[in-house]
């Protein structure tokens, strides 16, 4: 089942898209946001498929303004989406997954997109990092609870998709290019096959940060937040696709 945010002409998009590849889909259009459209949504889900082995929680927003030049209404809404989003779907579904078939042990998965900026901030992003930064605790935290269930954290580099697709910036792209979102996929699809608890996409560029975060002095990091600086890049891109 896909479960989508997006407009309608986007859902008959990946209906046509995805539909003629795959005559078993079925497409349900949700405010994810929206406690009572998730329940609905399940209740419908379940009715129309019977049962649910897999959830991929991945719906996110961002602005690339200061909290301080940020509405109440914009914050709000990207908390809503990036996060409490999260723990409506997970709540909702929990128990349809703890009735799925035992693979290895574990019942059903549940795969929560993060990122990087999970682990470690950056200036003007505050409420996209913090959203990110919420879901791995919330994660890890139902980890320890629920061991019954696999849980798997996706923290992935920055992804070619709506967000930041066409961002440039000279130091980034340098050491690291985009991601495809085919490669995210692969590789999403490859930690839920394998059961692993984390699939940190490029592998080396959390653990990097992490090693920095905890040997030294948080200027550092804030030194090299000026070197690479995500967010003057991120207001740039910004800028063009609300222009154009």
């Amino acid at each position: 089942a896909v479960v989508s945010t997006q407009s309608t002409g986007n859902i008959a998009a990946m209906k046509k898209s995805l539909g003629s590849k795959h005559s078993n889909l079925h497409f349900f259009e949700v405010d994810v946001s929206s406690i009572q459209q998730v329940e609905f949504s399940a209740e419908r889900l379940i009715e129309q498929l019977g049962r649910v082995d897999i959830l991929i929680n991945q719906a996110g927003l961002s602005n690339p303004f200061d909290i301080e030049e940020s509405s109440p209404e914009d914050i709000q809404r990207i908390l809503n989406v990036n996060f409490l989003s999260y723990i409506w779907t997970i709540r909702t579904f929990l128990p349809y997954l703890k009735k799925s078939p035992a693979y290895n042990g574990l019942t059903g998965s549940v795969v929560g997109m993060s990122s990087i900026l999970g682990s470690v901030g950056t200036g003007g992003l505050q409420m996209y990092c913090s959203s990110k930064a919420a879901i791995i605790g919330l994660m890890e935290s139902l980890y320890m609870q629920h061991t019954d269930v696999h849980w798997c954290i996706v923290t992935p580099f920055l992804v070619n998709t709506d967000l930041f697709k066409g961002m440039r910036h000279r130091y980034i792209n340098y050491f690291y290019p985009m991601l495809e979102k085919e490669e995210v996929a692969k590789q999403l699809v490859d930690g839920i096959l394998y059961q692993r608890s984390y699939v940190t996409i490029p592998w080396f560029w959390n653990y990097s940060f992490c090693l920095v975060k905890n040997l030294f002095p948080l200027w550092v990091l804030k030194f090299l937040e000026d070197v690479f600086d995500v967010r003057l890049a991120y207001l740039q891109h910004h800028r063009r696709i609300t222009s154009s």
